[in-house]
């Protein structure tokens, strides 16, 4: 943050705190330590001393990944933009920081809505605005300061252990604030790199510690570990969202939820019927999705999965030695190039 961009009152009220050689996990009890500079060696000391102290009040609540920053005057516009408290989310925009990747051109959600200026509005028109970008799913724990209080009161918390847990913890969040404030600043700087969770340059990466306990179900495969993760994530994604829509008190805006993006969660449920095994046991959970895959396009194999489960091993044998075939014809294609290079450098060469 840029001190130099405060005011001397928003000064007084920040505070403060250097960690020297140490990243403790006890932070929440550093952070009401009266020393304000913790030193690794002192650092149980520091603990026992804090055992009496208050914590601070939270009012706001934001998300920083350890690979992307702030802009200076996030926070700060943030909450003076904030009037009379009227909103329990407050919704900025990302920049995009393509870190050894190619480039892409990419659209906040802001831009693809149109907003121009801060605007607050209610959980039906994040909605209505949502389904009009035509997405398949809507996500988000970056780009946003949250009510604490109001994230107390709704008592929601990150499902652990699951890839894109944005996307339950950010339908969730929104359907349930009373106000909005959508703000078309670029606050939020997001660093796109292979690597990452999100692996954007497709390179391997090793699985999460949580995942190691189920690699004996699939002979030890990181790759057919991560391809459940996917699965499972999915699986678990559509099943929470729809229990979390059963007991909404906004019908209304539950069906409207439930009409536009359900059926893409349930055909995302059938990637568990591809995975080897199934460690978690959702599979048998599958029924209380498929209202949904009733009526919406499904491909000849798809359908197979959805409504003949006596068809599925088979369905999926199939499918997977044809997806062999196909890599196998790539490969020989990318070999056969790979030779005639070579045959026209050496007669370059002669």
């Amino acid at each position: 943050m840029d001190f130099n961009s405060l005011d001397s009152t928003s000064l007084d009220s920040l505070q403060t705190y250097e960690v020297i050689d140490s990243n403790p996990y006890h932070i929440k009890k550093v952070y009401t330590q009266a020393n304000n500079t913790i030193n690794s060696q002192d650092f149980q000391t520091n603990i026992e001393s804090t055992k009496t102290t208050q914590s601070q009040p939270i009012d706001y609540i934001i998300f920083l990944d350890s690979d992307d920053y702030l802009d200076h005057a996030c926070i700060q516009s943030c909450i003076e933009s904030n009037i009379n408290n009227q909103a329990q989310i407050i919704f900025y925009e990302d920049a995009y920081i393509f870190d050894g990747i190619e480039k892409q051109t990419l659209y906040t959600w802001q831009e693809t809505c149109g907003f121009k200026k801060a605007t607050f509005i209610t959980p039906s028109i994040w909605l209505d605005k949502t389904i009009q970008t035509k997405a398949d799913y809507f996500g988000v724990t970056r780009g946003v300061v949250i009510d604490f209080n109001f994230l107390q009161t709704i008592k929601l918390k990150f499902l652990n252990g699951i890839y894109h847990e944005d996307i339950l913890f950010g339908v969730i969040l929104f359907m349930q604030a009373k106000n909005i404030l959508i703000l078309p600043n670029k606050y939020y700087y997001y660093r796109l790199r292979a690597g990452s969770i999100c692996n954007y340059g497709s390179i391997a990466v090793k699985i999460p510690f949580y995942l190691e306990k189920i690699l004996p179900y699939f002979n030890g495969s990181t790759k057919l570990v991560s391809q459940y993760n996917l699965a499972s994530s999915w699986a678990l994604i559509a099943l929470h969202t729809l229990e979390f829509l059963q007991n909404f008190a906004d019908k209304e805006l539950a069906q409207s939820f439930e009409k536009a993006f359900m059926p893409f969660y349930a055909k995302q449920f059938l990637l568990l019927f591809e995975c080897r095994a199934d460690p978690l046991n959702l599979r048998p959970k599958f029924p209380l999705l498929l209202p949904y895959l009733e009526n919406t396009p499904l491909s000849f194999y798809e359908r197979i999965l959805a409504f003949h489960p006596l068809l599925r091993p088979i369905a999926v044998k199939i499918h997977h030695f044809y997806l062999w075939q196909k890599d196998l014809e790539r490969r020989f294609r990318w070999w056969r190039k790979g030779r005639k290079v070579k045959c026209k450098l050496g007669k370059a060469a002669k």
